[in-house]
């Protein structure tokens, strides 16, 4: 799950931009790679600013740097395609801005986005939100990966939701069905990640199968003191909110640590 190629982080001259640049720089540093500081336009102080950064950071880290006219959603886009992972400073203290959304969704590898405050921190576990499909098993995989990189634990988290009225008289399920609907949701979790678990044998790994209406609600209460959140999404189209949906839409806008997202394109 780890590439060999670069890390790239948007670079633009705020503040954002310096935090993404200084946590993409130990990210390089973890995997042995360079790090590309990508500019949609030229800027000077931007590179020597971010390049400062990057060296405070990771001193080890080899640092390129790269300029291509145009939109910087386009550039960012377009670099993509020969990275391994593409890191972004989100702008707004709560929200996400719709360019960032836009990003992120058209990216042709992996996205981490860095909040503008928080928690961004290098200890702490890694968060995973897991749902059985395909999208959820190429996000479990790089949370994996991310864990035994980091030496962390991983936390799981399976967000199942509300039970359907029971039969036809419309009231609550009995105490004993609901408990083993409960119990089957534990199942399902340990099944999806026995695979992962025999690949990585040294991550510990932490099993959430939480009962919420709102799967994102479950995954920022489950975050706590996480260093790196990793939800799916699915692939490329012409709507990035259609892309980016809900519950990665919410992550984004309301983590206080960097979120990856993870598309099955």
């Amino acid at each position: 799950m780890i590439s060999s190629e670069p890390v790239l982080v948007g670079v633009d001259g705020t503040v954002a931009a310096l935090r993404a640049t200084g946590w993409a720089a130990r990210e390089a540093a973890r995997r042995r790679v360079p790090l590309r500081l990508v500019l949609a336009e030229p800027g000077e102080q931007w590179v020597r600013d971010a390049a400062g950064i990057a060296r405070s950071a990771a001193p080890q880290v080899r640092v390129e740097y790269a300029v291509h006219r145009g939109r910087a959603r386009d550039v960012l886009a377009a670099a993509s395609s020969g990275a391994s992972l593409l890191v972004l400073g989100s702008r707004k203290r709560s929200g996400l801005r719709r360019i960032d959304v836009a990003m992120v969704a058209h990216a042709r590898c992996p996205v981490v986005v860095v909040p503008a405050s928080g928690d961004a921190v290098d200890h702490g576990p890694v968060v995973v939100g897991v749902s059985g499909s395909p999208v959820s098993a190429d996000a479990v995989g790089f949370a994996f990966a991310a864990a035994a990189m980091r030496e962390v634990p991983l936390a799981a988290v399976w967000a199942w939701q509300e039970l359907a009225p029971f039969h036809g008289w419309g009231g609550p399920w009995p105490h004993d069905t609901a408990d083993a609907v409960a119990r089957q949701q534990r199942r399902r979790l340990h099944r999806e990640l026995t695979g992962w678990r025999e690949k990585y044998p040294h991550v510990e790994v932490a099993e959430f199968a939480v009962h919420a209406n709102r799967p994102a609600a479950a995954l920022l209460g489950a975050a706590g003191q996480a260093q790196l959140m990793v939800v799916g999404s699915h692939g490329r189209g012409s709507v990035a909110g259609l892309l980016l949906r809900s519950t990665s839409q919410a992550l984004l806008a309301h983590a206080r640590c960097p979120v990856a997202v993870v598309r099955v394109t």
